[in-house]
Formats: C-alpha cells, structure tokens, sequence
C-alpha cells in the first residue's frame, strides 16, 4: 500500500503537467457523453414529434394528440383570437402609457 501511495506522490510531485492532461482528458470525456445524450435526445424528441403530428394531420379525430390539441369549432377559435388580441392591446397599451 505505501508503495503505490508513494510512486503516486512522485507522479503528483515530478509530473503535475501530465496530472492536468488526464484531467483536461476526463473532463473533455464528459462533456462529449454529456453533448451526446442531448443530441440523441433531441433527434429522439423531433422524430416522435414529426410522427405524431403526421398521424394527427391524417386522422385528427383517433390520434392520441387529442386530449393535449382539442379539435374546436370555428367559434371557439374566434373567441380565444378575440380574447389573445384585446390581451395584447391592452399590454401595448399600458407599455405606451408609461
């Protein structure tokens, strides 16, 4: 055990440059798993996406979209436009008043 310990402090003590490679080198290892695994992600999250929205465009009534996308009338579309642009008036409005 003392033998390791001690041919450790040599290699901390005459080679600290080589140290900071190795380190330099696992920090660079997980950055790429890291930068991995959200790439995969993403691809994963856009191919799910595109299908389901391809299978909810051909049969928009049996698609398991429906409950998070409602298919509303023309009516309901028309109220929440009216309600979305008399929200975006009056914001503008209050940002020019002040």
């Amino acid at each position: 055990m003392d033998c390791c310990f001690g041919s450790v402090l040599l290699l901390l003590h005459w080679h600290p440059g080589f140290i900071m490679i190795i380190f330099f080198c696992w920090i660079l290892t997980t950055l790429c798993w890291v930068l991995t695994g959200i790439d995969y992600f993403l691809h994963t999250l856009g191919d799910d996406t595109c299908s389901a929205l391809e299978d909810f465009d051909q049969s928009p009534h049996n698609n398991s979209l429906n409950s998070m996308l409602p298919c509303g009338g023309s009516s309901n579309s028309n109220k929440a436009l009216v309600e979305i642009s008399y929200t975006v008036y009056n914001f503008i409005d209050e940002v020019v008043l002040d």
